[in-house]
């Protein structure tokens, strides 16, 4: 023979004051169960003490003890069940219920007026309250509060293409009746092919410039080089001259080291510039590919205008980095200096001869 917790249901074994199933259960004179604790606080807040069911008055506050039949059923009940009270625990993607304590129930509905999520026990005030009569309820829905209509108490189910705005029905039929709008989930689904567009020109950008920060480096390299042999023949120039030439030999030298620095910090901050823009396009690259992966058109639709635009960046196909120093000139005169210094010592010469 089945137990008696076979033979209730759980709304049959829940107290109407806190609607959850009995805690210590005790009955009223006129029939009614409900938790000790949750009558007893609701004698204390009246100045009557009626029955919260029927309404049914008492003269003085009866005197109630623990109903150990309904105890023992409720606690059969709740070991029995506890396998089906599993089942109704929230899992990951699904949307919980806002007003359970400690385990989280998966929401049964959401209401467009409290901007809650109910689960089945919590939802029970808003069927058979008066004063939830004109409270609006929809299947569970997350960020509830983002995603409905601050005007109308709606959900947001529409893309309005000339204001660029998420609006609900209500919205639709008034203050955008004339203008083109479609459900989020098309717009969604029409602009997705544009960021992933936009993805693959941040992509080639990047690429780019990380060919071009190589080729500034090579050029660095290529100019040090360029810069020695520069240092060298000059100093092979200067050493035909007299000893009364080689300050101006130092100081050539010393010009060409800082024509070197000022052409390695030019390159440096080309560099850096570079790397500047490469890390700007890879975080937008990030941001885009975590939009694309997301399915929460609202967001999607929200986030869209500002990543799908380019970032302005410089436009670097007009920089050209130095790759050797323009030194001959003076290499040539330091030449005919020597070759002037040379007529004038074989003038000194034949002068003395």
């Amino acid at each position: 023979m089945d137990s008696p917790s076979h033979l209730l249901s759980e709304e049959q074994l829940k107290c109407s004051i806190c609607l959850d199933v009995f805690t210590n259960p005790v009955s009223t004179p006129c029939g009614h169960n409900f938790c000790m604790q949750c009558i007893g606080e609701y004698w204390d807040t009246t100045d009557v003490c009626l029955c919260p069911m029927c309404k049914k008055p008492f003269f003085g506050r009866p005197d109630l003890h623990i109903n150990t039949t309904l105890k023992e059923i409720v606690e059969q009940f709740k070991v029995t069940h506890i396998s089906t009270s599993e089942e109704c625990l929230v899992r990951p993607g699904q949307v919980p219920c806002d007003f359970c304590t400690g385990r989280k129930l998966k929401a049964e509905k959401s209401c467009l007026v409290c901007l809650a999520s109910y689960c089945g026990t919590h939802v029970l005030p808003h069927h058979l309250g008066d004063a939830f009569r004109s409270h609006t309820l929809v299947d569970p829905v997350g960020n509830l509060a983002d995603k409905v209509c601050k005007k109308h108490h709606r959900l947001l189910e529409f893309f309005c293409r000339r204001d660029r705005i998420c609006i609900c029905q209500f919205c639709r039929e008034t203050d955008h009746r004339a203008h083109e709008a479609v459900p989020i989930q098309t717009e969604w689904e029409k602009k997705k092919p544009y960021l992933q567009m936009a993805e693959v020109d941040i992509l080639r950008m990047i690429q780019d410039r990380q060919k071009k920060v190589v080729e500034i480096r090579q050029s660095v390299e290529l100019m040090k080089s360029s810069t020695q042999r520069e240092i060298q023949e000059s100093v092979q120039a200067f050493a035909a001259l007299v000893s009364s030439i080689e300050r101006s030999q130092t100081e050539l030298i010393a010009l060409i080291e800082e024509k070197q620095r000022a052409e390695e910090k030019r390159a440096e901050g080309l560099i850096t510039e570079l790397e500047q823009e490469i890390a700007e396009l890879q975080r937008r690259n990030t941001e885009m590919m975590q939009l694309s992966h997301t399915e929460d058109p609202f967001y999607f639709l929200q986030s869209f205008p500002s990543l799908s635009t380019l970032p302005k960046t410089k436009n670097w196909s007009c920089v050209t980095p130095a790759t050797h120093l323009s030194l001959g000139a003076v290499r040539t005169s330091v030449s005919q200096l020597v070759e002037r210094s040379q007529k004038e010592l074989d003038k000194l010469s034949e002068t003395d001869g």
